[in-house]
């Protein structure tokens, strides 16, 4: 029986947030290899070629960092910025990468990335040869040893994500480049693209009503495992007309047009805020929405969790059909206005370093009937490893001396199961104080869908 906290009322308008205790187990599907566990498989591949290609030794470690990928969401054009996904699977790979080192003979560097933006005009960019050179240039923080001491880079890592169209089948493509500027291929592996990977992506989807396992679907007679759902991408109009759950975008309290899934980026002088509503408050419905910008939960920013089932969420009933979300909430009683900053503008030829994404977005679930059925996971290394890559980065921890405590902080900070252990970011503005009230709600394990609309277009 899953425990729950729940927040209400948002600026204004009843609404209803909840803290849901994950429910967590292995996929009911075990053929089905995410994001996380490939990314677990073929660490050591990484490992073995980085080793193979490059001298190292104990003595004269090899510095290796790791930059965002480039996403190729279906038919679309290859980007630096299609959603977070891009910054974060970059994230997701360095912490795999540590765990399947045996020595260290290859030092990971600490969000290279940051340290790109600290250097003020620099031609460092890894989708073109000059570009890459220019990484080299640079002096970065090792992610364990001295927390103040700065090496050089020997080899960057980066890769392309390729997305089907409308399904969640994916190839990664992992290269590596060194100062001669070349770009190696290092490994190319098949993933499936959970719900959270595809909105991460940027993409939106619908799953059919009724998804999940219940337990009154088991029985001597039926599976004793049903397979889940899955997600179908569409455009994202078709989305927002289908989901049972109305998402706006204000400006200046006014709401803006969607058009083709994006919106106009706002100006520095337009306050932002979202509406979220039921569509049809009369079929005593009740949904939860996970509404993020950027890819970061509205709701306790600063969490981190595993999948949108852990995160905190919007209810949405009969009793409150509707709600404004003008901030980020970062107590019980408090919030803060939310500032989105004009993304600097980049052009074809230059790859972003910074994590901005440019999206709005909902994960919408729907209420569990019955008891739903969710197992533990497995207590083996495998699988706290797992819940270790899903979370990332390595940036959230302090700096350990040797590699051996840097993979245990890791596994004790975040290989856990619950679901209310950090994440995220955005900047804020103004606080503003809330009134809060508790209800209870349960979701069933996989989302109705998700909505993301995009609010930045790379010029």
């Amino acid at each position: 029986m899953n425990t729950t906290r729940w927040l209400s009322r948002a600026f204004g308008l009843c609404g209803v947030a909840c803290l849901l205790a994950p429910l967590a187990g292995r996929a009911a599907d075990e053929k089905r290899v995410g994001f996380d566990e490939a990314l677990r498989e073929n660490a050591p591949k990484v490992v073995s070629f980085l080793l193979k290609n490059w001298k190292a030794s104990e003595t004269k470690p090899l510095h290796v960092g790791v930059v965002k990928f480039q996403v190729q969401p279906g038919k679309g054009k290859t980007t630096d910025n299609a959603g977070p996904l891009n910054t974060r699977l970059a994230e997701r790979l360095e912490v795999a990468l540590v765990l399947a080192l045996k020595d260290e003979k290859i030092v990971l560097l600490r969000d290279p990335a940051a340290r790109l933006l600290e250097t003020k005009n620099t031609p460092a960019n890894h989708a073109k040869e000059a570009g890459r050179k220019a990484f080299f240039n640079t002096r970065f923080l090792p992610a364990w040893g001295d927390k103040d001491a700065t090496v050089k880079a020997d080899v960057f890592l980066t890769g392309l994500v390729e997305l089907a169209e409308g399904s969640q089948d994916a190839t990664i493509t992992v290269r590596a480049f060194d100062k001669t500027g070349k770009l190696k291929d290092v490994c190319t592996f098949p993933a499936l693209a959970d719900s959270r990977t595809l909105t991460e992506a940027g993409l939106s989807f619908l799953t059919p009503r009724g998804g999940g396992i219940d337990v009154k679907d088991l029985g001597p007679d039926k599976p004793k495992v049903l397979p889940p759902t899955k997600p179908k991408v569409y455009a994202a109009a078709r989305v927002a007309e289908e989901l049972p759950v109305g998402f706006e975008v204000l400006y200046n309290k006014e709401p803006v047009k969607i058009k083709d899934g994006r919106v106009r980026e706002p100006n520095d002088t337009e306050k932002v805020a979202f509406r979220l509503r039921l569509k049809d408050p009369g079929k005593k419905e009740t949904f939860a929405i996970v509404l993020k910008v950027n890819g970061v939960n509205t709701i306790y920013p600063d969490e981190v969790v595993t999948n949108d089932l852990q995160c905190v969420k919007w209810v949405l009933g009969p009793d409150n059909p509707e709600v404004r979300v003008r901030g980020f909430v970062t107590e019980l009683k408090k919030a803060k206005e939310f500032q989105v900053e004009p993304a600097a503008a980049s052009d074809a030829d230059r790859v972003r370093y910074d994590k901005h994404a440019g999206t709005f977005s909902i994960v919408v679930f729907e209420e569990a009937k019955g008891k739903t059925k969710a197992g533990a996971p497995d207590e083996t290394l495998r699988e706290k490893d797992m819940l270790v890559i899903a979370r990332g980065p390595l940036t959230k921890a302090v700096v350990p001396s040797t590699l051996k405590a840097l993979q245990g902080q890791l596994r004790d900070k975040w290989g856990k199961a619950e679901g209310l252990e950090s994440r995220g970011f955005i900047g804020s503005g103004d606080e503003v104080t809330r009134q809060v009230k508790e209800t209870t709600f349960r979701a069933r394990p996989e989302p109705l869908g998700a909505l993301t609309i995009h609010y930045y277009k790379p010029e």
